[in-house]
């Protein structure tokens, strides 16, 4: 009777571990156009995958959702929110390697610190279980 219940487990895991298990989606990359800028300069982030799956980001209708959040010398802390949560009834915005291959919006900040955008995204149109993506830190001086 063991025996028997160890090869049905055993066969259980070889079956799972098999070729055909799902493959994970290549994550996109966020980056900003410089490192240090000063107070009310145009900060250019751009989104960019070579994924060929479809990929959904928020938006306010204006522009790309997403978090600001600044480095206070040990933490990374929520600083501000850009269209999040939006009033209006957008639609998100997708990004394929197929079509356009990069989202670019531009922002402004006046206070000194450093930053960091985080972008929610989304593999499906219902972006209910977000995943973020992090740009590259800036400095406003």
């Amino acid at each position: 009777m063991y025996k028997a219940f160890l090869i049905i487990i055993l066969s259980f895991f070889s079956f799972q571990c098999s070729d055909t298990a799902v493959k994970p989606v290549e994550r996109p990359i966020a980056s900003t156009d410089k490192n240090v800028y000063a107070a009310n300069d145009k900060i250019t982030v751009t989104i960019s995958t070579s994924s060929k799956e479809n990929l959904h980001f928020l938006s306010c209708c204006s522009g790309l959702a997403l978090y600001v959040d600044r480095f206070d010398g040990y933490n990374w802390n929520e600083y501000e929110r850009r269209g999040l949560p939006c009033l209006a009834l957008c639609l998100s915005i997708d990004l394929t390697a197929n079509s356009s291959k990069s989202l670019v919006d531009s922002f402004s900040l006046k206070e000194v610190g450093t930053y960091r955008f985080r972008i929610p995204f989304g593999y499906t149109a219902n972006i209910s279980t977000e995943e973020s993506i992090l740009s590259n830190t800036f400095t406003i001086k």
